[in-house]
Order: structure tokens, then C-alpha cells, then sequence
């Protein structure tokens, strides 16, 4: 499959395949296969404030607040996270029977930012899209802020 780098200029940078699309809807970017894709990645960015050294605390708190605002049972052991040179980066995965949706959630919080990005798609489909969702997520990059 063959990849390509979009670039939302002064925000963030991403890996999709050649066939998918992306756009920007108030304030998300939206990235999916139009043509037999049955999921899609949305990438939202935020200030954070006020900004400084990022702890793995506060990076788990952010990611249990999302899950509970969903009213979705995660658990600190759900969550996986790793130190890396954009910051701390969680990420979990989460089952809605309720919804019959599936959901990988990936938190990147820097010492000024922080995205949230996320793939969704129905849980009978997890199989056909879900490793390419997993590159897709692990691609992701600050781009520098515009002068």
C-alpha cells in the first residue's frame, strides 16, 4: 500500500494511504477511504493551558476525562502510554456494544498542545481497517507553528 504525508501547516503532519481523502470540518480534519473505506481517523488540536512540562499523570487524567465524558468503564491499566519526542502519548482501545462502534483514541499532549485523534468504525468491521488505523495513528507529528 502506498502512503502519503499530508500537512495541516503549523499543526500536525500524518501518514494516509493514496486513496484516502481528508478535509477539515469545524476545527477536526477528517482523513477516510471514500471509495470502500469503513472507518476514519479525526484529528482535533488544542491549546493547552496553561502550558508547561507535560507528567504521566496529568496525560492519563486527560484520557480518563474523554472516556467519561462518554460515559465509557476504562480503567487506568486500559491505557497504554509512552514518552516520546512529541510528547506523551496515550492510547487505548474501547468496544461501545451499545453503539456497535469500535474506537482507538490516541492523546499527544506537548508542553504547549495537545491533539486528539481517534478512529472509529462499526465493531464488525475492526478487522478490515483496524492495523491500517494503528500505522495511521502511530504517524502522526507536530508540524512548527507558523510565524
Amino acid at each position: 500500500m502506498e502512503f502519503r504525508r499530508i500537512v495541516w501547516p503549523g499543526g500536525f503532519s500524518l501518514e494516509i494511504p493514496e486513496q484516502w481523502t481528508s478535509s477539515e470540518e469545524e476545527g477536526v480534519v477528517i482523513c477516510y477511504d471514500p471509495e470502500c473505506g469503513v472507518g476514519a481517523v479525526q484529528v482535533s488540536l488544542f491549546a493547552r493551558t496553561p502550558s508547561g512540562a507535560v507528567t504521566r499523570r496529568q496525560a492519563q487524567d486527560v484520557t480518563l476525562r474523554f472516556a467519561a465524558n462518554r460515559s465509557w468503564s476504562l480503567l487506568e491499566d486500559d491505557i497504554s502510554e509512552v514518552e516520546a519526542a512529541s510528547g506523551i502519548i496515550t492510547q487505548f482501545e474501547y468496544e461501545d456494544i451499545e453503539q456497535g462502534s469500535y474506537w482507538r483514541v490516541v492523546h499527544v499532549l506537548s508542553s504547549t498542545r495537545m491533539a486528539l485523534l481517534t478512529y472509529t468504525c462499526a465493531l464488525e468491521d475492526v478487522s478490515v481497517e483496524g492495523e491500517l488505523a494503528g500505522h495511521l495513528l502511530s504517524s502522526f507529528a507536530w508540524e512548527q507553528r507558523l510565524s
